[in-house]
């Protein structure tokens, strides 16, 4: 479990990451939780809630094999998200 923590906390960090660089370039956020073009602050606090919230219930003394599959999910997800926002900044135009 420990493992799919530390993934988690990586993929968040370059999820996040990648959208402030983009959102710097032009690019806008099509996460409908951020709106268009969120504020770092905004980025921030989603990552901060999303990964407290799931260290929160990974944390357990004997994580069932469910438990494990949801962290497992939540650190793909941003995962997903910091490829395709690298994918994409070539594509950002200031302007």
């Amino acid at each position: 479990m420990k493992g799919l923590l530390l993934w988690l906390w990586r993929a968040h960090t370059a999820d996040t990451s990648t959208t402030l660089v983009a959102l710097n370039r032009g690019c806008v956020e099509t996460n409908p939780l951020l709106k268009r073009l969120p504020t770092p602050a905004l980025v921030g606090v989603k990552t901060g809630v999303t990964v407290g919230f799931t260290v929160y219930f990974g944390r357990k003394d004997t994580p069932t094999k469910g438990d494990k599959i949801a962290v497992g999910i939540a650190a793909g997800l941003p995962t997903v998200a910091a490829i395709l926002n690298t994918r994409n900044l070539p594509r950002c135009r200031k302007g």
